[in-house]
């Protein structure tokens, strides 16, 4: 995990067009929570569009809010590609925030955001219940902070990649980037950076382990693995073995190139009836006979020197 040092912008958010914007989308955040469970596809999108709109920092009159749930409302560009997100939502501004027509959010979502810097939540996330996405701070010193209408708020971006899962009663701070492919622990508190395809959990939350092993490794030790070789009976201990393409007497079709990894190998196919090399090889008149005869010489001869050692101390 790394430090984030993304750089704030402070921002009046007590002034009159600031409050004019946060009211505008307090009242489409209730047309959206007010929305019956069994709302079409067209319903849902024109509701969670008028959240995100950048038309007006204003708060549309009541006439205009009608229009827009019954979709009458010609001025803005809605579309069905917009991401499932199951209310209740609350959220402040709503201009620069982001997400993917293909992610699902889950109850309760909570975004604090700004209308200065984005908060990006990409393509096929999932986000759990109680999530909150912070993208607001204020100065630690109190001097600085001089109450709460003269307050100046720090303004921060939010990026969550595409592919992640984010558990439910996540915290997300202000400033965090979490990459692509993330998990992320229900109940966490995200205060860094996350890489991608990771896991990550904790309060603080820290990274645990990496969730995909990297493909071109991966490839790369599957070739380098001895493919499974069929036994022929008769033959001279064909048990597993490396190819050996010099062999006389072998018939070993063309080798092909590995060209989806990164490694630069030249891979043989294994013939059937390939001889087999462990590094070391038996004695030549052993070698002539088959595994079961070379087992029972074995005994016998152990059995002819015990009797010897019986012989010689009796």
């Amino acid at each position: 995990m790394t430090n984030t040092k993304s750089s704030s912008v402070p921002f009046p958010a007590a002034d009159d067009d600031f409050r004019a914007a946060r009211l505008r989308c307090a009242m489409a955040c209730q047309m959206y929570n007010q929305m019956p469970e069994n709302a079409t596809v067209e319903h849902r999108s024109r509701l969670w569009r008028n959240i995100v709109t950048t038309g007006s920092i204003t708060p549309p009159c009541e006439d205009e809010l009608e229009d827009i749930a019954a979709g009458r409302n010609t001025n803005s560009p809605f579309s069905k590609g917009a991401p499932y997100v199951k209310p209740p939502v609350y959220i402040d501004y709503g201009t620069m925030l982001q997400v993917g027509a293909s992610t699902f959010i889950n109850r309760n979502l909570t975004i604090s955001d700004t209308p200065i810097l984005p908060i990006k939540i990409g393509e096929r996330c999932l986000i759990g219940p109680n999530t909150s996405i912070y993208a607001v701070g204020h100065p630690l010193d109190y001097r600085e902070r001089g109450g709460p209408l003269g307050a100046p708020s720090l303004a921060s971006s939010v990026t969550i990649e595409d592919d992640c899962w984010v558990g439910g009663s996540v915290v997300i701070m202000p400033g965090v980037r979490i990459g692509r492919g993330c998990v992320i622990g229900a109940g966490s508190v995200v205060t860094k950076d996350v890489p991608p395809e990771h896991l990550a959990y904790g309060n603080p939350a820290r990274v645990i382990r990496r969730l995909v092993e990297d493909i071109t490794e991966s490839e790369h030790v599957q070739h380098q693995q001895i493919s499974p070789v069929r036994l022929s009976p008769g033959s001279d201990a064909s048990v597993t073995a490396m190819v050996d393409p010099t062999a006389t007497g072998t018939t070993t079709p063309p080798p092909s190139t590995c060209s989806s990894c990164a490694c630069s190998s030249v891979l043989t196919p294994l013939p059937a009836s390939s001889p087999v090399s462990f590094g070391w090889s038996l004695p030549s008149f052993i070698r002539r006979f088959p595994l079961t005869q070379y087992c029972l010489l074995q005994a016998l001869l152990l059995f002819i020197s015990l009797i010897l050692l019986v012989y010689r101390f009796a």
